[in-house]
């Protein structure tokens, strides 16, 4: 018998590396995860879904929640995509929320255990209990976020600090609902093993009793060495405000430091924590980019002069997070947003749409800054449907508030979510 050596392909891969189950994208493509179902895959009446008939119902929780969503790491070993305690403009409260697990490629609906029944109303002013951030009548079963459109971002520290079997997630401040423009002063938490809202921080923050205070359209960003969420807001009385574990019961505490020289743009673009330079970058709406040293922050803020500024998204109508591209994971260790639409013959209609101007054309591209030249450039990506839903098209075709757009480390790239109907697309540089 004669014995024919064949070639053996050895694949190797960092330790603790995820083989995805589906197809990845190659530099500079999108691609929809293949094997995905979509959130209205999940929804149902008894979460707050089942009854809405066109699409600004339909996908107002999840797109018109100004914050809506957050990176759960540790919640599988390709992490998780959870959106929960959001709604607004009659659309209902999702405090169970929905999974999408990158493990599987799957959404989840997560059951809410607090006994209270999401509905699709705003709650009223009288309804919210402004000195704890509480409804009124309280669940059975505890606390509960107010469901309105909360204007403020959600995040998953690491499970480490967090506990439980899969961590939470946090819900930072909750400014009123229906755009009342109270403050909510205790952010919440959400066990994403067991479904349950309870406190998350300790003791009650003031946010100087100024119109929607608590909001930041960029969001914040989680520093890994201090502990602590950033959450700025929008430059209000010269101060940072964060979130910081405490190792106490809830164990979490809001703070506020000075910090000098901020911009005074109406809101955030984007807040990003550079961990190896240890600055906080802000990129403002009118195309403003400050730095804050973490180490110093009584130093105030620096004005970066930017090359290349006119690729930054001014007006920054994006409001999508920005995220690292880590060179561990074969990145370029600079930021990345998203703007996307798509020509309106690609998005299959729901009853009552509104309809983007019949001018727009495609477009996609990422956003980018490199925070080691100041540079911002523009990087194309070819593939995919990038454009959110279309009732929530602004004038130039950008899309709104919402951390619709992730970086997820075991896949080494960017994911998108589209629409409540779509699966996520996955994105390279």
């Amino acid at each position: 018998m004669k014995i024919v050596s064949q070639p053996v392909q050895i694949v190797i891969r960092p330790a603790g590396a995820f083989a995805a189950p589906y197809p990845l994208p190659g530099r500079g493509q999108v691609v929809s995860i293949a094997g995905a179902n979509t959130m209205k895959d999940v929804a149902t009446a008894a979460n707050g879904w089942g009854d809405y008939p066109g699409s600004a119902e339909l996908h107002n929780p999840i797109y018109g929640g100004y914050g809506f969503g957050a990176f759960a790491r540790d919640y599988s070993p390709a992490g998780a995509f959870v959106i929960a305690g959001i709604g607004g403009h009659h659309a209902g409260g999702i405090w169970g929320g929905f999974v999408f697990d990158f493990t599987t490629a799957k959404w989840i609906s997560k059951a809410n255990a607090n006994g209270l029944v999401e509905k699709r109303e705003d709650p009223l002013k009288d309804d919210v209990d402004w000195a704890t951030g509480e409804l009124v009548n309280k669940p059975p079963n505890g606390q509960l976020p107010v469901p309105g459109h909360g204007y403020t971002w959600h995040f998953c520290p690491p499970k480490a600090l967090s506990g439980g079997k899969s961590g939470y997630m946090i819900r930072c401040a909750i400014a009123a609902a229906s755009d009342q423009g109270w403050d909510a002063r205790k952010s919440f938490k959400l066990d994403l093993d067991t479904g349950l809202w309870t406190y998350a921080s300790d003791n009650v923050m003031s946010f100087d009793d100024a119109y929607l205070n608590p909001y930041t359209d960029g969001g914040g960003d989680w520093d890994p060495k201090t502990e602590r969420f950033y959450s700025p807001q929008g430059a209000k009385n010269g101060d940072l405000r964060y979130l910081e574990k405490n190792g106490s019961v809830p164990g979490w505490t809001w703070k506020k430091v000075a910090c000098a020289n901020l911009a005074t743009s109406s809101g955030l673009s984007g807040c990003m924590v550079d961990n190896e330079r240890r600055l906080l970058v802000l990129v403002w709406m009118d195309g403003t980019v400050q730095t804050v040293d973490l180490e110093n922050i009584g130093a105030g803020a620096t004005t970066r002069t930017i090359a290349g500024a006119g690729n930054l998204p001014v007006p920054a109508y994006s409001y999508t997070r920005w995220h690292k591209w880590p060179s561990a994971d074969g990145g370029d260790d600079c930021f990345y947003t998203i703007k996307g639409r798509a020509n309106r013959a690609g998005i299959a209609s729901f009853p009552n749409d509104q309809s983007p101007p019949t001018t727009l054309a495609a477009e996609q591209f990422l956003y980018k800054l490199d925070p080691a030249t100041w540079t911002a450039s523009k990087v194309e990506i070819a593939g995919g449907i990038l454009a959110l839903w279309e009732y929530v098209y602004t004038s130039d075709g950008a899309p709104p508030h919402g951390n619709a757009f992730v970086y997820v480390p075991a896949l080494r790239c960017f994911a998108w979510f589209p629409r409540g109907d779509v699966p996520p697309q996955l994105i390279k540089p």
